[in-house]
């Protein structure tokens, strides 16, 4: 399966979303004295990371509307290896059903992923003996560690999917994400003055599988502030509203939609955290 993957690399190639990969270096530990998250619950998105004893994410289940995912991560000098398994209620809502096997390599340069190549196969072409969709990723990252381009590619061995290329851009201002802008159109944020990120809002997460890893450091550096709204290009606008606990740790988050004269708490999001010393 790895020899697959890593052979994806060259039939895409490298060309249209970035200039070669250097060698990986050797990555220095990601490492952390502080608190690490443990889960998220809400009514659109849940979360929970179990971590292993050097306080690398291993194990990650996330529940998105009536999808299921499961990924479980290993890892190497080099490499990150990801495996997700993607489930979807089924027409009677009463039990999962298998819908979805993806097996990715992550590529590691300077403890931050480059890059990734994975396969991508449905329950249908698993059946029907078909060949995985692949896809690609590449990032760029500035001087600062802050995350400044992602771009994924797509291709069907089947061809029963075009090959597609979507590119991502990040403007940074005084530690923050203040602008995302794609070809479906861009979005705008501003920050409180409070120390943080929202976990539940957090741009780097380009795929749902990666989010144990952007949370813990392997995306580049996160927001410095705590997310105050964003607003999309068609107008789309979201105010976010923070509980804090005694460690000044984000406990509660309100995703607040403004409606006419009217502030309407869309959805609510409750935080857990550990105590941790990583060495």
């Amino acid at each position: 399966m790895k020899k697959l993957i890593v052979s994806f690399l060259f039939v895409l190639g490298f060309v249209s979303c970035s200039n070669e990969v250097p060698e990986p270096d050797t990555p220095e530990e990601v490492v952390s004295d502080t608190s690490r998250l443990f889960s998220i619950y809400g009514p659109e998105l849940s979360i929970e990371f179990d971590y292993d004893d050097m306080g690398r994410p291993f194990r990650s289940k996330q529940f998105f509307g009536s999808t299921l995912y499961r990924s479980e991560y290993k890892y190497d000098k080099d490499h990150i290896y990801v495996s997700t398994q993607r489930y979807a209620w089924d027409s009677n809502h009463t039990e999962y059903s298998h819908e979805v096997a993806q097996e990715d390599t992550l590529f590691l340069v300077d403890s931050r992923v480059d890059s990734c190549a994975g396969i991508f196969q449905t329950a249908n072409r698993i059946r029907d003996k078909k060949k995985p969709q692949l896809h690609y990723l590449k990032f760029r990252y500035n001087e600062r560690g802050e995350m400044i381009y992602c771009c994924e590619r797509t291709a069907d061995p089947e061809h029963v999917f075009k090959p597609g290329v979507t590119e991502l851009t990040y403007e940074w201002k005084d530690g923050n994400i203040v602008k995302t802008t794609s070809t479906a159109g861009f979005t705008s944020y501003s920050y409180t003055s409070l120390p943080g990120h929202n976990s539940c809002e957090d741009q780097r997460c380009v795929r749902y599988e990666y989010d144990a890893l952007v949370e813990n450091g392997y995306f580049g550096v996160a927001c410095k502030n705590l997310l105050e709204s964003y607003e999309t290009n068609n107008g789309s606008r979201y105010l976010f509203d923070y509980e804090l606990d005694d460690q000044q740790r984000v406990r509660t988050i309100k995703r607040i939609l403004p409606y006419e004269d009217r502030l309407i708490v869309q959805s609510v999001y409750n935080l857990t955290w550990e105590d941790t010393v990583r060495k």
